[in-house]
């Protein structure tokens, strides 16, 4: 990698957690962030904290929100945390960018965006994919017109989880399958089309936790679309898109680095398009930042994560309903 750009002003990240995806992920792309460095990461081990943060360590939680110099936080902690923690970083009066979901429950998220505008402080969801270079207003836009008006869209994403004992697993942690792939699903498909009216799920439980679930929707606009996702499949990830004058089919939609691609059918056959490629949780980084220097405005905004979550609530509560059914789900 080349050197950072550090001339302008430059935000001050405190971590609560070394979680797998802040040690693999977000820690090395905020080295090469251009306007934010680590100031603290938190830990119950000090020892593990000091591994990935020296001279940074700090033994709490606490003491990352403690810290004057932390502006903003970065929150990896398991997803039945993430309200508690979000709220308490907004209370230490600091900026806050939550792996997804951001919570597990609409009304959630909108008590978090009212503390948040009262305290004049960011708070975006980690959906790091937003950011991927495909989904710039230039290249996504004029790909979206070829294909004319949207009449269906389908997205999936699966893979195989295996690993009793993780949090994935345990729903006193927020774990199951719609809140670690599912949200990708539900959140891309209401991007594109906006808060359902028909919502239908059914799915299977495993242990008492949701592993797989099939949805249908229907948009205001006419539009019909489907989401599946499950802890029992492949790892794979689609998103395809039928409008009126053709077709337009993501092989990555939810990349976090690296190019890709996809396929557009207007009717001459079906072209190959690529993407180019980035590290989509510097990007997000260097994007919060930018928005908490006033620079930008939020690409998740608040109301984005509501809305999906509004959804996921109803596709939980049938996919629960349906499997309590004998001979169902």
């Amino acid at each position: 990698m080349g050197e950072v750009d550090v001339t302008g002003p430059r935000i001050g990240w405190g971590v609560l957690g070394a979680a797998g995806i802040a040690r693999r992920r977000f820690l090395p792309a905020l080295e090469q962030a251009r306007n934010g460095h680590l100031v603290a990461l938190g830990s119950r081990s000090l020892d593990r904290a000091a591994a990935l943060a020296p001279g940074g360590a700090v033994g709490s939680y606490e003491d990352v929100l403690a810290d004057p110099a932390v502006d903003a936080v970065y929150i990896p902690l398991p997803n039945g945390l993430h309200a508690e923690w979000v709220r308490r970083a907004l209370a230490a009066g600091k900026h806050v960018l939550c792996e997804k979901p951001l919570v597990l429950r609409a009304a959630e998220a909108e008590e978090i965006a009212i503390m948040a505008a009262a305290a004049g402080r960011v708070v975006m969801e980690g959906f790091m994919y937003r950011l991927h270079p495909q989904y710039e207003p230039a290249v996504w836009e004029p790909l979206v017109e070829r294909i004319g008006r949207l009449r269906a869209a389908h997205v999936r994403r699966s893979f195989t989880q295996d690993h009793p004992g993780d949090y994935r697993e345990d729903a006193a942690l927020g774990g199951g399958a719609i809140w670690d792939i599912g949200c990708y699903c539900l959140d891309l498909v209401t991007r594109l089309c906006g808060a359902p009216v028909e919502v239908h799920a059914t799915g299977d439980l495993r242990r008492g936790v949701e592993w797989t679930s099939a949805v249908q929707l229907r948009f205001p606009s006419g539009v019909l679309a489907s989401a599946w996702w499950s802890f029992a499949g492949p790892l794979s990830q689609r998103l395809s898109l039928v409008g009126e004058l053709g077709t337009l089919e993501l092989d990555a939609p939810f990349r976090s680095d690296g190019p890709s691609g996809a396929w557009l059918d207007t009717g001459d056959g079906a072209r190959w398009i690529e993407f180019p490629g980035d590290d989509c949780f510097r990007r997000e980084i260097e994007h919060f930042g930018d928005v908490v220097l006033g620079a930008a405005t939020p690409a998740v905004p608040l109301g984005d994560s509501a809305r999906w979550l509004r959804v996921a609530e109803v596709v939980e509560r049938q996919v629960r309903a349906r499997a309590d059914r004998p001979g169902e789900g």
